[in-house]
C-alpha cells in the first residue's frame, strides 16, 4: 500500500508540475517578476527560433503558446505543486516541509514535463517536427532548465530582499 501511494503522489504531483514554477514564482513574490518571467520567453524564443529554424514571428508565437498551455496547467495545479510533494515527504519520510532534495525533484521532473507539454504544442499545433529526436528532447530541457533556473533565481533574490 505505501508503494502504491507513494505512486500515486509522486505522479500527481510532478505531473501537475508542468511550468508550475511561474505560476508559483508570480503568487510568492513580493513584487511581480516580470523580468524573470521575459528572460526565460526570450531564452525559449532563442530555442525555438534556432532549433526549427523558422521566421521570428512564428518562433515568438510558438513560444507564447507553448508555454501559455504549460502555464495554464501550472495555474490549475498550483495547490497540487505545494500540497501533494509535501504530504509525500511528510508521510514517507517524516518530513515536515520541502528541502533541498525535493526541490531537486521537483526541478528535473518540472524540466521534464515542461518539455512533454511545450512539445506537444509545437509539434501538434504549429507542426514544427514530426518525430521527437535526441537532439530535439535535449535541447528543450536545456532550455526548460534555464528558464526554470532563471525562475528560481527570482525567488532567492526576492526572498533575500525581504
Amino acid at each position: 500500500m505505501r508503494i502504491f501511494l507513494f505512486l500515486l503522489l509522486i505522479t500527481i504531483s510532478f505531473y501537475s508540475n508542468a511550468n508550475a514554477i511561474w505560476p508559483f514564482v508570480i503568487m510568492n513574490a513580493t513584487s511581480f517578476a516580470w523580468w524573470a518571467i521575459l528572460i526565460g520567453l526570450m531564452i525559449e524564443f532563442l530555442f525555438v527560433q534556432r532549433l526549427f529554424k523558422i521566421p521570428p514571428k512564428k518562433a515568438i508565437k510558438a513560444t507564447i503558446f507553448a508555454n501559455l498551455a504549460s502555464a495554464v496547467l501550472g495555474i490549475v495545479f498550483v495547490g497540487l505543486f505545494k500540497v501533494v510533494p509535501g504530504l509525500y515527504f511528510f508521510l514517507i519520510f517524516g518530513l515536515g516541509r520541502l528541502g533541498i532534495i525535493a526541490w531537486i525533484l521537483v526541478f528535473i521532473f518540472t524540466c521534464l514535463f515542461n518539455v512533454l507539454i511545450e512539445g506537444m504544442v509545437y509539434k501538434r499545433g504549429f507542426k514544427l517536427y514530426t518525430k521527437l529526436s535526441k537532439k530535439l528532447f535535449w535541447s528543450f530541457l536545456l532550455a526548460n532548465a534555464i528558464t526554470i533556473s532563471v525562475a528560481i533565481f527570482s525567488l532567492v533574490i526576492q526572498a533575500m530582499a525581504k
